[in-house]
């Protein structure tokens, strides 16, 4: 994805969107396919659409922000007075003339570490996830097919946590349909393997990410 008005500030930004007041929020994957970027950042990491979500991209996967969200933006220091932590909030108006990406940065991590935050129980444990919401993303998967089982895993933001059980080969061809949107047929041609392969290297790793999370 190409960058695009990677500089200007928040406050010009937020004139390009429209309101997200009501509007549930999208797929990092929906708004991919449905919508045209008005603002990409330098290093492709975020992507700023119309409807006023974007797309951010970290170390633990892909997730959207809600643009409205990154108004003023408070921050924990640990080395305050004493030793003792201290808040410190940086206002909305100073953050209108910072650069939008740094804008959203801070929500997106925020959001990162929330949802990591969110996730119930430990590796080693029986599959206690929640959702943001609170609802059980397994009882949601209940009746899916496989594929449409390892499509809801990837787009949750705990997605290098999951790919780590993963074998490499399983990785690389995980990240290939889901990420890069190959078919079966077009992954089993770039790595000269029969399509059946493809199809079982998917399912295995559905059932190891189950087993082990």
């Amino acid at each position: 994805m190409n960058r695009k008005n990677e500089h200007i500030t928040f406050q010009a930004l937020r004139s390009m969107v429209r309101s997200t007041i009501g509007k549930n929020k999208p797929t990092p994957k929906y708004l991919r396919e449905n919508e045209e970027p008005v603002a990409v950042s330098a290093d492709g990491s975020m992507a700023v659409y119309p409807s006023g979500f974007v797309t951010y991209k970290s170390v633990t996967g892909s997730t959207v922000v809600n643009l409205a969200e990154c108004g003023s933006y408070t921050y924990t220091f640990d080395g305050g007075k004493n030793g003792l932590p201290e808040k410190h909030t940086i206002s909305a108006e100073t953050l209108e003339q910072m650069e939008w990406s740094v804008v959203v940065a801070l929500r997106g991590e925020e959001r990162a570490a929330e949802n990591n935050m969110n996730r119930k129980g430990d590796r080693t444990g029986n599959r206690q996830y929640a959702y943001e919401d609170g609802t059980d993303p397994w009882e949601q998967l209940e009746n899916q097919t496989e594929d449409d089982v390892l499509a809801h895993i990837v787009q949750q933001d705990s997605i290098a946590e999951l790919l780590d059980c993963l074998t490499d080969r399983q990785r690389r061809i995980v990240k290939l349909y889901f990420f890069e949107q190959l078919t079966q047929q077009q992954i089993a041609d770039a790595l000269g393997i029969r399509q059946q392969s493809v199809t079982d290297a998917l399912r295995a790793a559905l059932k190891r990410m189950r087993k082990l999370f």
